[in-house]
Parts: structure tokens; C-alpha cells; sequence
């Protein structure tokens, strides 16, 4: 049995509660269930139509998105991971999700009831669940085949829509009149034969301009992502004809996170994440939703990195402390694999070295 205070331990490393204070993370442990899978039980299936949040606290899980003709592999989870946010919030509308126990695995359940209760009275609970949902959300849609597959997204976001809307105002302003003329030189007649007036054709030419204008910068900012994985952060940047870059750092490498927001940013929660490393490099992410709750992820990333890069630190010098107890100094080896030297020969014994005549070198 986990007690209480393991529970809010465990929820206050994970970016999924990050805001919450002590007491409303002793709200969230008292209601959560422990519940235990065998190798290979189903955990979350379409059969079982169960709506609750799984964080793993032991094993390793598989997901899976069933569609309608084939299933896709999400992707494998460990320690300190969670899923389900998405069939709560009932996101997933397209696929539905199902995961199966790659090993024994210990789990906390929070319930769909309780969970929606949580949210209720905690807003950036709210936050980071929406953020989690429409990560997964929009990963069904995009397949990156430069990730491999043993590579998990935990944030997967394009820009603010509020630079959408920034990016749209310019065209639409020209769009909306130009339609207008358009529809006003379709409808009235000029002259007493009914001629179509002359400035149809340019306002016509405007109007199918300022659209194509407008759905460019649409496309421009959909191919714009920012994504957090459990190796690296990237800004993948796209320009349609014209260049496709990918700026990434490793986890490993981070050094420090600042988030900056101004007014507008506050009230719509979009901000610039700066991200620096060790090496001296700086990666910006401007204009990137939920700011806090992904620097939050990359700081758990960055820890769980860190310890996992310890721990093969410490095999490592396990193994050659065995290495060495094994091979080393007769002293140290055991008496079974220590054997006696072989004898040296000397191959000019009784007999007279060869002349040094042209300074040879002679072993």
C-alpha cells in the first residue's frame, strides 16, 4: 500500500499537477485507487469502457489508438507517466484508446466522478489536463517519421491561436470589402443593357487574392510546432516553397528555463519559453501555449533524464568493480583464476647475440 504522504510526492513530480498546493494535492491523493496489473492484462480497452486518469507508480504500460481500420502504436510508458486524461475530458472522438501491461504494474486510478469534481474546483488543474488532451489530441493527426518509435511526445503544440488571429486580421479586412463589391457589381446592372460594371473583375481579382493571402498564413502557422519528448524540445518550422527547419536541444543539455509573458499572454496563457544549455546555445519558443505547465514537463524530463544517466553511472561502475576484483592484482583475485607465470626463454642462451654492425635495434 502507498501511504498519503508517497501519493502527494508523487503528484507533486508530475507536470500534470504543477500549481497545486499541498493541501489540494492531499484532495487529489485521498481520492486516488491502487490497483495492480499482471504482465499482458488489459488495463483501458473500448470493452471495458472505463473513463478514469492511470499514473503509473511501477511497470511499463503499451497504449494504443484502435481507429476503424487499423491500430497504431502510441507509444510505451514508464514510471512517473499517465494516460486516460483524454477519454475524461472525451477528446477522442475518431479513435479509441486502449492500454495493455507490458510488465507487472502498480497504478494510482483516479476516477472520472472525482476527476471531474478536482477540475471543477481547481483551475490549473483544469489547464494542465486540456493541455495533456489536446497534446494527444492532435498527435493522432500528425505522424513525424524522424521520431522513432521508442521516443514518447508529452507536449505537442502548434502557436497561439491568438496568432492566428493576428496573422488573419490584415487579409480579412481586405477580403470581406472586396467580396462585397464583388456581390454588388454581380447584382446591379450598369447601363440600359444590363452590362456588368467594369470594376467587377478587379474587385473579383482582390477578393481571390486576399483568400488565398489568408489561408497561406493559415497553413503557415499550422506547420509551426513546438513538441517535448523524453529525449529533447525542437521547434519544428515550416515555410511552404521555401525552407523546412528543426531546432531541438537535448534534454541532457538544458541548463536553465525562463518563461516570459506580457498582459495578453497572461489573460490567454501564451508566453516565450527561453531555453538554455551547457554548451552556451539558446533555443526560443515564442508564442507557445500552456508556457508554465511545459516548462514544468521539461524540468520533469530534465530530472528523469538525470537520474536515469546516474543509475547507468552507477552499473557502469558496478561492473568494473567486478572487472577489476576479477582481474586485477593476486591480492585481490580469487585463488581459482590465478596461475603461475610462463617460464621466460631466452633464445640466445649458449649462443653469441648478433652484431649491432648498422645500430639494428635489438630486443
Amino acid at each position: 500500500m502507498i501511504g498519503l504522504a508517497e501519493r502527494v510526492d508523487f503528484l507533486a513530480n508530475s507536470h500534470l499537477f504543477n500549481g497545486l498546493s499541498r493541501e489540494q494535492l492531499e484532495q487529489v491523493a485521498s481520492r486516488l485507487e491502487e490497483r495492480g496489473f499482471r504482465a499482458g492484462e488489459a488495463i483501458l480497452s473500448p470493452e471495458l469502457s472505463t473513463r478514469a486518469l492511470f499514473l503509473i507508480v511501477k511497470g511499463k504500460v503499451r497504449l494504443q489508438y484502435i481507429g476503424r481500420q487499423k491500430k497504431e502504436r502510441l507509444s510505451y510508458l514508464v514510471p512517473g507517466d499517465y494516460f486516460g486524461e483524454e477519454t475524461i475530458l472525451k477528446t477522442s472522438r475518431r479513435k479509441k484508446l486502449s492500454a495493455w501491461a507490458e510488465e507487472e504494474c502498480l497504478l494510482l486510478v483516479l476516477h472520472e466522478a472525482d476527476a471531474f469534481q478536482l477540475i471543477r474546483t481547481m483551475h490549473v488543474l483544469r489547464m494542465n489536463f486540456q493541455m495533456a488532451a489536446r497534446t494527444h489530441r492532435l498527435e493522432q493527426t500528425q505522424r513525424f517519421k524522424w521520431i522513432p518509435e521508442d521516443e514518447v511526445i508529452y507536449y505537442l503544440a502548434r502557436k497561439h491561436p491568438w496568432l492566428l488571429v493576428q496573422a488573419l486580421v490584415a487579409p480579412m479586412l481586405i477580403l470581406i470589402p472586396a467580396l462585397t463589391a464583388t456581390f454588388y457589381f454581380l447584382v446591379t446592372p450598369v447601363g440600359e443593357q444590363g452590362q456588368r460594371s467594369p470594376l467587377l473583375w478587379p474587385a473579383l481579382a482582390i477578393a481571390v487574392s486576399s483568400g488565398v493571402w489568408g489561408l497561406w498564413r493559415y497553413i503557415d502557422w499550422s506547420n509551426d510546432y513546438y513538441i517535448v519528448t523524453n529525449r529533447r524540445v525542437l521547434w519544428l518550422e515550416r515555410v511552404i516553397g521555401l525552407y523546412d527547419s528543426r531546432n531541438e536541444t537535448p534534454l541532457s543539455a538544458v541548463q536553465r528555463i525562463n518563461v516570459e509573458t506580457d498582459f495578453w499572454g497572461r489573460q490567454l496563457n501564451y508566453g516565450t519559453l527561453t531555453i538554455r544549455t551547457i554548451i552556451g546555445s539558446t533555443l526560443i519558443l515564442r508564442n507557445m501555449p500552456h508556457p508554465h505547465q511545459a516548462a514544468a514537463l521539461i524540468e520533469e524530463q530534465w530530472r528523469r533524464v538525470q537520474r536515469t544517466a546516474r543509475q547507468m553511472e552507477e552499473e557502469e561502475m558496478k561492473q568494473i568493480l567486478r572487472e577489476r576484483i576479477l582481474k586485477g592484482p593476486a591480492p585481490f583475485r580469487p585463488r581459482s583464476v590465478i596461475a603461475k607465470p610462463p617460464p621466460k626463454i631466452d633464445p640466445y642462451k649458449g649462443k653469441r647475440p648478433p652484431s649491432n654492425l648498422f645500430r639494428l635495434r635489438f630486443e
